[in-house]
């Protein structure tokens, strides 16, 4: 029999300023979306004009969800906003942007199935929120709540699906470019176990997080590596008597991983639970926050300055939810932390990025108390006293600055400087879009004068012809590209 951790879909489906130190950013804006109808914000995406994207669902009146996407300006002020769906319900639950400017969506669909079955779905957008192809998992009661772009520009995903015995197992599920399925893998046991991220790692591999079931009302955060094929390499549980659950992870500049949720074992209610471990998973640190009641930690990306932030909810703050950010330095010790909300609304943050001006964005659900309706929830945190634009040595922006010598007859040495510590690809693509190199991909940290090298070789080693090619940089979201010429 299949078990959840308690409280765990009530937050995941539906999810004044408090502040302990006086060091904490101000709120430039905050905006809603959906007006009567239910929406639910799950991803926040950077858009090439410095707005967002904003991704989820929403519920029009006698109707079901359908999956929302919104683009909205630097401001929040809506642009457009597009929905797909039929009559079951359809959600997305992650998205990420694409090597040609578009999105990949993640999350489930139910009106495919003549059963009403949720199938987890893959969909390929273009910039302008137009669709390019869609893929449903054959497996029945299946959902995606992770997905990313991956080195050889195809897709990865991952989620659960149901076993023979009813049980939901992790499951994860690597597409080409063009949505067609390479390979699947699940894992898991006699009870739950499920993934709620997923990255790719410096080597090609994934690093997931998630949680499984040790013993009766006992799960353990769950890390899991693999290879490029999701074979297992090692992975490890976190926890200790109660529950503790996994919901974000990505690779710090390090080579090691930081992964956020929350822990019952040491607390009389939850408290967010940050985990950095090594390149191996052996715990490096742990820290917890939060107060006497419930609190938790939905996603976390490493900051500009080697720290982390994270975003969730806490209910230690008042009489209401509120959604939380925390940023910590890169020992796990605490910077500062605020509580966003009021006592008219339960505020959820699922989603946080940092921005070029060393700011934040974080997305989410607001709930209104006296109408029980929920709103997607945007706001836009100001950059922290001592932040990029105050160090010489930080970029507002990704920079491709030199390529050096242009034209070239053998290797070019390619400089660029990054405005935050993010994963980050470089690549060689002809005069066609073809890409024929990928020169790097990994987490760098942020500053200027990184610099690579390109021999004129391709993927395979081969020495590629005389001709134009482009040098492609992107990270955190965002993408530049240099012409150079190859003469032999």
């Amino acid at each position: 029999m299949s078990r959840f951790p308690r409280y765990l879909l009530y937050l995941v489906l539906f999810g004044a300023l408090f502040s302990t130190s006086a060091q904490h950013p101000d709120i430039l804006w905050t905006r809603r979306y959906g007006e009567q109808n239910n929406s639910y914000c799950r991803s926040v995406l950077t858009t090439d004009d410095s707005g967002f994207f904003l991704i989820g669902a929403t519920e029009p009146m006698g109707s079901y969800l359908d999956l929302w996407l919104l683009k909205v300006d630097q401001y929040g002020l809506l642009e457009w906003d597009t929905v797909f769906g039929g009559n079951e319900c359809d959600f997305g639950a992650d998205a990420k942007r694409t090597l040609d400017g578009g999105l990949i969506i993640t999350g489930w669909t139910e009106s495919e199935s003549t059963a009403g079955e949720s199938h987890l779905w893959l969909l390929k957008l273009d910039s302008m929120g137009c669709q390019e192809w869609s893929m449903i998992c054959d497996s029945a009661y299946s959902m995606g709540f992770s997905v990313q772009q991956t080195s050889d520009s195809g897709y990865v995903a991952t989620g659960y699906m149901y076993n023979s015995s009813w049980d939901p197992d992790l499951y994860i599920v690597k597409t080409d470019g063009s949505g067609e399925t390479e390979w699947e893998q699940s894992y898991g046991g006699d009870d739950t176990d499920i993934a709620w991220s997923i990255q790719q790692t410096s080597d090609g591999g994934f690093i997931i997080t998630g949680y499984t079931f040790v013993g009766e009302n006992d799960c353990d955060l769950w890390l899991i590596r693999t290879d490029n094929l999701g074979n297992i390499e090692w992975e490890k549980t976190y926890g200790d008597s109660l529950e503790e659950v996994g919901y974000s992870v990505c690779q710090t500049s390090d080579g090691g991983f930081i992964t956020v949720g929350y822990s019952l074992s040491y607390a009389t209610g939850a408290d967010v639970f940050l985990l950095k471990t090594d390149d191996s998973g052996g715990v490096e640190w742990t820290a917890s926050f939060g107060g006497s009641d419930w609190d938790r930690g939905d996603d976390v990306i490493q900051t500009m300055d080697g720290g982390y932030v994270l975003t969730g909810s806490t209910m230690s703050y008042g009489s209401t939810v509120q959604c939380l950010v925390i940023k910590t330095y890169a020992t796990g010790d605490l910077e500062w932390e605020c509580s966003i909300g009021d006592a008219d609304h339960d505020e959820y943050g699922y989603s946080i990025l940092q921005l070029s001006d060393g700011g934040f964005i974080v997305g989410g659900d607001e709930r209104s108390l006296s109408t029980g309706v929920y709103n997607m929830l945007l706001v836009r945190l100001e950059p922290p006293s001592g932040a990029c634009g105050e160090n010489p040595l930080i970029p507002e922006s990704i920079v491709l600055s030199s390529i050096s010598p242009n034209p070239c007859c053998h290797n070019a040495d390619i400089e660029f400087s990054l405005p935050v510590t993010a994963c980050t690809n470089i690549s060689v693509h002809d005069i066609t879009g073809r890409r024929v190199r990928i020169i790097y991909q990994g987490v760098i940290p942020a500053g200027e004068n990184h610099i690579v090298s390109w021999d004129g070789c391709d993927d395979t080693g081969f020495k590629v012809v005389s001709g134009v090619y482009f040098i492609r940089l992107e990270s955190n979201d965002l993408a530049v590209t240099s012409k150079l010429v190859l003469l032999r």
